[in-house]
């Protein structure tokens, strides 16, 4: 299960000179929460050209990535989008995009864990049907050597002595 982290984005100036004001960032993703005594430090991040400082417990070069995969986003926009949207709007439109491949990739996850459970039971009911064959000869094998090779019979209870003759 993923846990989630939340970063505190503190004020800073971006390339047009705006001061972007307080708030957290919330991430998920799949962390290692065993350590709870982490240092916190102050990452800074470039995203849509604004600059975010988080202080974070959180790997800098992950967390870049993921900026890197924003700003690639912002860029596969074009030029034009650009120049005349407003970075919240830029923002909006990757994270819209970023979501819808969230949303595909779950349902493509879906589907193989349907087609694996599917597999899965198939060759479980294959490896049922196969004992259940082999069950089946070795008790019609064990049949057929007690038919030829009946087993000595015992004496009667309380014949214990032997016959004279």
């Amino acid at each position: 299960m993923a846990s989630a982290r939340a970063y505190h984005v503190a004020p800073v100036r971006d390339i047009l000179g705006t001061t972007r004001s307080r708030g957290s960032l919330l991430l998920t993703g799949s962390r290692d929460t065993s350590s709870f005594c982490r240092v916190k430090r102050t990452v800074t991040l470039d995203i849509a050209g604004a600059r975010y400082r988080l202080s974070t417990d959180a790997d800098e070069s992950h967390l870049k990535g993921l900026a890197s995969i924003v700003n690639d986003r912002i860029a596969q926009l074009g030029p034009k989008a650009q120049r005349s949207a407003a970075p919240a709007q830029l923002l909006a439109v990757v994270a819209l995009g970023l979501v819808e491949d969230l949303q595909e990739a779950q349902r493509q996850r879906g589907e193989l864990e349907g087609l694996a459970r599917d597999t899965i039971s198939r060759a479980i009911e294959r490896i049922d049907l196969r004992l259940s064959e082999d069950a089946e000869l070795a008790r019609r094998a064990t049949k057929v050597a007690e038919q030829r090779n009946p087993a000595p019979s015992t004496p009667p209870p309380g014949d214990d002595e032997p016959d004279d003759l």
